[in-house]
């Protein structure tokens, strides 16, 4: 028989979307950004412990002075256990209000066809350097 269950939420690339909270039942009330349900059995739950992946860090972008600069801090970034790490970085044709991203974690399909977003897959991949000789080779492609 079902048994319905809840949890907190992990955003991949975030972390917890909020404090740690294990349930039986529905998520509380207006909680629907922070809590995710499940269905589980008598036998096992399924609101059981997030195995997380090592965090990892990744170079955030700010828009100063008419172009995309690589803050100097880098950003943690969060993941499930089996998830690879990934970055993204201001494409060639990013602007100030088409890159909001925060260096964690791929680009979407429509960011990567408007090239308003590039991504790459290992830690630290997407800093000043990388996107300098992104921006040389894309349009030779």
């Amino acid at each position: 028989m079902p048994i319905k269950c809840h949890q907190t939420k992990f955003i991949q690339y975030v972390g917890l979307a909020g404090e740690l909270n294990y349930g039986c039942g529905k998520c509380p009330a207006n909680s629907e950004t922070t809590c995710q349900e499940c269905y589980g059995n008598t036998d096992q739950s399924c609101n059981t412990k997030i195995e997380t992946n090592d965090d990892y860090e990744c170079y955030d972008y700010e828009y100063k002075e008419d172009k995309f600069v690589a803050k100097k801090e880098m950003i943690t970034c969060k993941r499930l256990k089996h998830t690879a790490p990934k970055c993204n970085m201001p494409g060639k044709n990013a602007t100030s209000t088409n890159y909001k991203n925060s260096g964690c974690g791929g680009c979407t399909a429509e960011e990567q066809k408007a090239v308003t977003c590039t991504e790459c897959g290992s830690v630290a991949c997407n800093g000043a350097y990388v996107a300098a000789i992104t921006a040389i080779i894309l349009p030779l492609v």
